[in-house]
């Protein structure tokens, strides 16, 4: 009888280096166990990204969403990784779709949705996804990659492209001093501007923006 431990302690096994980083090892850890992807993960990160790697990958995000497990954290990072190895995989992609459309409570739903092939081409879920976006927190790392994507795929004078000038003026006042968002603020700030939208308000924040950094000065 296996120790109800044993998963946990390969597990540390591997990642110390005390055992081999194969697709073998994962048969020492049971797909149910909260443990097994972590190592999946981890085997991936070691370059162990051959098809019997992907295989269980693929299997296991299809049984933890057809089982209709909504605790599996790390569905999306894993579903993430099987991607950048086939990108344009069918059957991933439907079972991103899938999870995307009923796990929009789930903090990773944007790192799924950036990666649909099908962004451009399913007005639903589009859809699906700018209802999402409105409790999106202004602090979700992901945020500025949605809000323009959303933008680009959206019609110019629609209301769906309308209902995203608000929450992106928002964004950009959260951000302006925020060095590391620098890129996103002018992208998003250019965007906006480009469409002729509110334009008095975003001279007003990019002449604000200007200011606040010319006071603090170069960083040394």
């Amino acid at each position: 009888m296996e120790h109800p431990n044993a998963s946990y302690v390969f597990l540390k096994a591997v990642k110390a280096g005390l055992a081999p980083p194969t697709t073998e090892s994962l048969s020492q850890i049971p797909a149910s166990d909260a443990r097994w992807p972590p190592t999946w993960l981890h085997l991936a990160k070691a370059g162990v990204t051959n098809e019997e790697h992907w295989r269980l990958g693929i299997n296991w995000i299809r049984d933890m969403h057809s089982g209709g497990s909504h605790d599996q954290q790390l569905w999306p990072a894993i579903w993430v990784e099987l991607w950048r190895q086939k990108t344009e995989d069918p059957a991933l992609q439907d079972l991103g779709c899938a999870w995307f459309q009923t796990h929009l409570e789930s903090e990773g739903w944007p790192s799924v949705w950036l990666r649909l092939r099908i962004l451009t081409q399913h007005r639903q879920v589009t859809g699906i996804a700018l209802g999402a976006f409105k409790t999106l927190g202004l602090g979700h790392n992901k945020w500025a990659q949605v809000w323009e994507r959303l933008w680009t795929v959206t019609s110019p004078n629609s209301q769906e492209r309308g209902s995203l000038v608000a929450p992106a003026l928002k964004w950009l006042v959260r951000h302006s001093k925020n060095d590391a968002r620098t890129q996103d603020w002018n992208a998003i700030w250019q965007m906006l501007r480009d469409a002729g939208q509110q334009i008095d308000q975003l001279d007003k924040l990019a002449f604000e923006n200007s200011e606040s950094k010319t006071k603090l000065g170069p960083r040394t």
